[in-house]
Order: C-alpha cells, then sequence, then structure tokens
C-alpha cells in the first residue's frame, strides 16, 4: 500500500508505551505515482520538515515536505532523484550523517556509496565519494544500516527472503577511525537475529545505545522456520552500549562495564498486525 505509518510512545523509545496514531495520521507516499512503488528506507531532517524515503522499484528517492515537523500525515511531494546510475539496484539503507552533508546508500551487491551534498538537499546528489564493498562480512544481501549516536559506529542488517528464510539474517557491527567516514571501517563482529526474525529490514537504537530495535516482516518459531504471524518490531538490551560484541570501554563514573553480552530480546515485541488496522499488540517475549 506504500503507507509510511505513525505511532506514539508515551514514553520515549519504549516499545511497550506505542499506540497507532489512527490511519489519518499516515502518509501514501506513493500517491500520484510521485513516490517509489516499494518503499524500503526513511529518515528525517533534524526537526522533521523533510522527510527521505529510499526504494527498489524505481531505485529512486523521494523527498517530502512535512509542514508540521514528524507529522507524516502534513507530507508534500517535493523532488525525487533516479539513484540506478550511481548507487545500482535494490537499495534498502539510507542514512545522512549529523548535519546532512553526508548521505549513504547501499545496494544489493552488498556496497554502501557515500555522496556529499548540500545539507539534506538530494538533489543534485552528485558524484560517489566512497564506496565500500562488504562481501567479504556478508553473504546475503543487505537491509537496513545505522550510525551509532557519534559517527563512531556503523551497523547493517544483512537478510535475503526472496527464495528462502531459513539461513541468515544477522546484524553487523563496525568501528569508524574517523567518524562517518566509513571508508575508515574496521569490522567488529555479529549479531545473529534468525531465532527471531527470518526477514530483518530496519534497524534503529535508542539514543543512549542500550536498545535496539529490528524490523521485520516474517516471525521464527525456535525452530528457523516462517510461521507466517506478521510484521514485529523487536527490541534488544544492550549490556554495553553501541556493543553488540567485544570488550566494553574503560570504567567511566564508578559504573563498571565489563565483557559485552550478546543482546538480549527484551520483555515486549510489537506485533503490527495491519496497516489498515488500529490494533496493536504486545506481546511477552
Amino acid at each position: 500500500t506504500d503507507f509510511i505509518e505513525q505511532y506514539t510512545l508515551s514514553t520515549g523509545y519504549d516499545l511497550t508505551t506505542l499506540s497507532y496514531a489512527g490511519n489519518g495520521q499516515r502518509f501514501n507516499s506513493n500517491s500520484g505515482g510521485t513516490g517509489d512503488g516499494q518503499p524500503r528506507g526513511i529518515e528525517f531532517n533534524g526537526d522533521g520538515t523533510k522527510m527521505f524515503v529510499v526504494g527498489n522499484a524505481a531505485d529512486e528517492i523521494n523527498q517530502y515536505s512535512l509542514s508540521n515537523g514528524f507529522d507524516v500525515s502534513t507530507a508534500s511531494f517535493t523532488q525525487k532523484i533516479d539513484i540506478t546510475g550511481t548507487v545500482g539496484t535494490g537499495p534498502h539503507g539510507m542514512e545522512f550523517n549529523d548535519d546532512g552533508t553526508k548521505i549513504f546508500l547501499n545496494n544489493k551487491q552488498k556496497s554502501v556509496i557515500e555522496f556529499h551534498i548540500d545539507a539534506y538537499d538530494i538533489k543534485p546528489l552528485g558524484s560517489v565519494v566512497n564506496t565500500i564493498d562488504l562481501s567479504d562480512h556478508l553473504t546475503k544481501t543487505l537491509r537496513g544500516m545505522e550510525f551509532g549516536d557519534d559517527g563512531n559506529k556503523f551497523y547493517v542488517i544483512e537478510a535475503d527472503c526472496a527464495s528462502a528464510c531459513f539461513d541468515v539474517a544477522k546484524v553487523h557491527e563496525f568501528t569508524l577511525g574517523i567518524a562517518y567516514d566509513v571508508d575508515s571501517f574496521s569490522y567488529e563482529g555479529e549479531f545473529d537475529l534468525l531465532e527471531w526474525e527470518q526477514d530483518a529490514q530496519g534497524l534503529g537504537f535508542s539514543p543512549d545505545g542500550t536498545s535496539m530495535y529490528v524490523l521485520g516482516t516474517n516471525r521464527g518459531d525456535g525452530n528457523h522456520r516462517w510461521n507466517g504471524t506478521g510484521e514485529f518490531i523487536r527490541e534488544f538490551t544492550l549490556s554495553c552500549p553501541w556493543q553488540l560484541t567485544g570488550t566494553c570501554g574503560e570504567e567511566e563514573n564508578d559504573s563498571k562495564c565489563y565483557d559485552c553480552e550478546a543482546p538480549k530480546l527484551a520483555k515486549v515485541e510489537v506485533h503490527i498486525t495491519s496497516n489498515t488496522s488500529d490494533e496493536i499488540i504486545n506481546e511477552n517475549a
């Protein structure tokens, strides 16, 4: 349906307080044929008055203006740009740096492509600055991407549910030697999502990096099999902020952080039953 659905959390970043804002608060990003028919990634500028959606039907970015920040029901189409020639086919992830002067996109060839732009202005996109090949660390398709709060951490989701959903679904962690410079990456490790999700798509973190959120379309039943129960957002707790693996940082302010444990599924996962219904189910994990 190409709708962007909006939800309200009465407590910030706490999925247990989530409720659907209602069909009146959603936005059809492909209304009038101005959007991509397969939206995959979404980003906002700092005050929420600009929204960007990347899709892999036409392999394009569509930009929208919001008269009320972060209220998608007030969105209107602004411009679009075809990225087939510069990025390639199958883009799923899109990220900006902290001031919107860099944009990062990925493709099904397991590459991340960097462009320099005027702040939050995709047109003209300009020439490619860097192309980073992650195929040494991934076997399946790149999905969502995310930076840590200071740009020194970078994460990607790997999954492929086109023909089978039983083998790979992972979050990969990278450290960047220079903030928002993906060319300076070093590989840290991975977190296997397959027990919970076979078709992981979107990725996000809380501001303090202690919670990770994964959006997917297929729910695992504990035997790495799809049971067709719909779309879920799952929250995972991180024992060390922004780290999925490895050794934590030094002791600060009498707060001890030892070797990182694997992320743990938090007590709640949110089942999105329909994009045309107000029903949201909170289930204990």
